[in-house]
C-alpha cells in the first residue's frame, strides 16, 4: 500500500513500522481480524456477531496512523473489501469533502469525525 504518513512521529514514538500496522474491521464483540463485508453489515468470522458500522474505528485508526485523506482504493485496501463498488459506497454515505476526481480523488477526514 502506498498511504502516506500524516504524523510519523506517532509511529517512531511507538517503533511501529507503517508495514506492521494491522489492517481490517475488528470486531467489536471479540477483537478478531479481519471482519467480511456483506450485503452493508460487518460479519465477524470468529464469534460470527454482526455490525452496520463496525468499520468507522477501522477509519479512526487509519487517520490518526496514516492519514486524514483517503482514496477509494486506500479505503478498500484497509478495510479489505473485496470491491470497489463497496468502498465507494461507504466514502459516498460518509459524506466527506473531496479534492480531485476519478483516479486522483481523495476524501478528507477531520480529527473530529
Amino acid at each position: 500500500m502506498s498511504h502516506t504518513i500524516s504524523n510519523p512521529a506517532v509511529l517512531q514514538q511507538l517503533q511501529i513500522q507503517s508495514h506492521e500496522i494491522l489492517t481490517g474491521v475488528q470486531c467489536p464483540e471479540c477483537s478478531s481480524l479481519p471482519m467480511i463485508r456483506l450485503h452493508a453489515k460487518w460479519i465477524c468470522p470468529s464469534c460470527g456477531s454482526l455490525s452496520r458500522d463496525a468499520h468507522f474505528s477501522a477509519l479512526n485508526d487509519y487517520k490518526l496512523l496514516i492519514d486524514l485523506s483517503i482514496s477509494n482504493r486506500e479505503l478498500k485496501d484497509f478495510l479489505h473489501l473485496s470491491s470497489m463498488y463497496a468502498s465507494s459506497r461507504i466514502l459516498h454515505t460518509m459524506n466527506l469533502p473531496y479534492s480531485g476526481s476519478y483516479k486522483n480523488r481523495r476524501y478528507m477526514m477531520s480529527l473530529d469525525d
